[in-house]
């Protein structure tokens, strides 16, 4: 397994020892797996003031600064103890062989008059905090083909010209941080979707009307089978709706489909497809989707819903929101979507924690 790079504000780094150096060069420290034990917390600055873990002395005494992991961001453990002395640098060391996705410190401060005062910072950002986890805490990141989430790579047009970022500007492009350049666009104008800002759990959501809205992309190469998809997402649509959350770009059946009779289909062809009996509208949710033939399964929110043969299509692209053609539009706010070309069942946990925490679902 290889384990996530997390960088803080001015360069401070958590990492494992066998991270490869194309990892840390990543932009904001996004890496390819969760932390697991061993590793280390490491300046890698000058002035802590400027990085993700500060300490503040004002004297000689010793501080023991604590690092704290959890999955969830409810349940902590303890990862090391720091003990400095009148230096404000160092490395935290653990040896917990626990998965973490997110991370803690108590931050310490030494008054003028020697009484400490301490505070936890969790994964918030900014001078004095610890980076938030941006990176979904899967062990391949060379498999994933299409990453797409709302607080990143979002425009006002298709040709990536004006950035996306004010509330209720339209989205026309959506680029994808896979590296893949399996961006979605729609260069129609009033078939553009828009950006709400701090939607959902503080994050932007891609809103969907329902009516005509949809971003798409048809794929240079067909993906093949298995195929890993995540999605965290609500769909606002009426329960009588006849929607579609996502589907290829050719009509080769590949995607997510409510029904009027309030199933959702999980088809990859045309004979054979997954059922479920869902309820709208859904609330803001995890979708979990391998597509892998007769051993096919889907999810929600971290819990098996169903499983069987799915049918083998391929996924010749992405239309998100509707049907390949644009219609049987779906009322849908949109947060992020990661699609792996592997099973990726061994990570579903590490990968549906990391959108849990992020979104804010059940």
């Amino acid at each position: 397994m290889n384990p996530l790079v997390l960088t803080g504000i001015g360069g401070f780094q958590s990492h494992e020892a066998n991270v490869s150096a194309a990892d840390q060069r990543l932009p904001n420290g996004l890496g390819n797996g969760q932390i697991t034990g061993p590793g280390r917390w490491r300046n890698l600055g000058a002035a802590m003031s400027a990085h993700g873990l500060q300490v503040k002395h004002s004297g000689a005494a010793s501080l023991v600064v604590t690092l704290q992991g959890s999955v969830d961001g409810v349940d902590w453990f303890t990862l090391a103890t720091w003990t400095l002395g009148t230096q404000a640098n160092g490395d935290i060391v653990w040896a917990t062989g626990k998965p973490v996705c997110l991370v803690r410190a108590n931050i310490v401060t030494l008054t003028g008059g020697g009484a400490a005062v301490s505070t936890w910072v969790t994964s918030a950002g900014g001078p004095g905090a610890i980076a938030a986890v941006v990176a979904p805490s899967a062990p391949d990141l060379a498999n994933l083909k299409v990453w797409l989430k709302a607080d990143a790579g979002t425009f006002q047009d298709s040709l990536f010209a004006t950035p996306a970022s004010a509330n209720n500007d339209p989205v026309g492009g959506w680029q994808d941080q896979s590296g893949n350049g399996n961006h979605v666009i729609q260069a129609t104008a009033g078939k553009r979707p828009l950006l709400k800002t701090a939607a959902q759990n503080g994050l932007p959501t891609i809103t969907f009307d329902g009516v005509d809205d949809f971003l798409q992309k048809l794929y240079g190469a067909a993906l093949s089978q298995p195929l890993s998809i995540f999605l965290a997402i609500n769909d606002r649509s009426s329960a009588a709706a006849n929607t579609y959350l996502f589907d290829d770009a050719t009509g080769s059946l590949f995607g997510l489909h409510y029904t009027s009779a309030g199933t959702l289909l999980i088809p990859a062809s045309g004979t054979n497809n997954l059922q479920y009996a869902e309820t709208l509208p859904t609330g803001f949710t995890v979708y979990t989707w391998l597509a892998s033939g007769a051993s096919s399964v889907f999810r929600r929110d971290r819990v098996q819903k169903t499983a069987g043969n799915g049918g083998a299509n391929t996924q010749t692209g992405l239309s998100l929101a509707t049907a390949f053609n644009g219609t049987q539009a779906g009322l849908i706010d949109l947060g992020e979507v990661l699609i792996y070309g592997a099973d990726e069942t061994a990570n579903f946990a590490a990968i549906e924690n990391y959108l849990k925490t992020r979104w804010g679902t059940p």
